[in-house]
């Protein structure tokens, strides 16, 4: 059975220089389907960025939550983050009626944000139609 995730998690996530030792900004990206209703949506956001965080996010952590079209999509981006060697987490939902269904993405909090945008370019942020705060 494959798996549906790729784990390589950096032991020393607190503090996080380059070689300069300068500290890096940290990322953590979430990827969810537009296709599902918005609560539901909002749901596996939660899930996917709560599977991949250690819990000792840094404050400072800038959030990204960007939409696949569709759970066709989704996986095949599954797929490209294995191959770049990105470490992330598939969430399939457990219960009807998107039973077994891919979801969401997140990706483990990462500096390397030059890697993560070479496969997640083609990706835009969520958006939620008609937000009463924009519209």
């Amino acid at each position: 059975k494959k798996a549906d995730y790729c784990v390589k998690v950096r032991a020393d996530r607190d503090q996080v220089h380059n070689s300069s030792g300068a500290e890096e900004t940290t990322y953590h990206y979430v990827i969810v389907r537009r296709d599902l209703p918005i609560g539901f949506a909002a749901g596996q956001i939660v899930h996917a960025s709560g599977e991949t965080s250690n819990g000792n996010i840094d404050s400072g952590t800038h959030a990204v939550v960007l939409a696949a079209d569709d759970e066709h999509q989704l996986t095949r981006l599954a797929s490209k983050l294995g191959e770049a060697f990105i470490p992330y987490r598939l969430i399939r939902e457990p219960d009807a009626p998107y039973l077994g269904a891919a979801t969401a993405i997140g990706l483990y909090p990462t500096t390397d944000r030059k890697s993560v945008r070479k496969v997640l370019g083609s990706f835009h942020f969520m958006e939620v139609v008609n937000d009463p705060l924009t519209n």
